[in-house]
């Protein structure tokens, strides 16, 4: 008996994942590509964005390049509040300005 229940409940568990992934969830996801100044002239450079970005309402991930003077970040639009890019790169010395439009996923 007791195997039984177990097999149910585990079927009902399987059930539910199942559906909650077929179920298509609308995603808020966006990638913003700034260019920054003054340049990233180092590998520290780019540890200070990244390490103090990261912690920004919304942020999901980040990626710097020094050739193009860069930074692309992918981040929940939902949860991103306006200007507060510009006032996180600010308090670590950085203006930042698009380098493209944003783009939904």
């Amino acid at each position: 008996m007791k195997k039984l229940i177990l097999i149910f409940v585990a079927m009902q568990f399987g059930a539910m994942i199942q559906a909650s992934a077929a179920s298509p969830k609308e995603s808020n996801d966006t990638t913003i590509v700034v260019k920054v100044s003054p340049a990233m002239h180092c590998e520290n450079c780019e540890k200070k964005i990244k390490g103090n970005i990261r912690f920004e309402r919304g942020v999901k991930s980040i990626a710097t390049d020094r050739n193009s003077q860069t930074v692309t970040i992918k981040a929940d639009k939902s949860k991103l509040k306006e200007g507060s890019l510009e006032k996180a790169f600010g308090k670590i010395g950085y203006k930042i300005t698009p380098a493209a439009k944003e783009q939904g996923k």
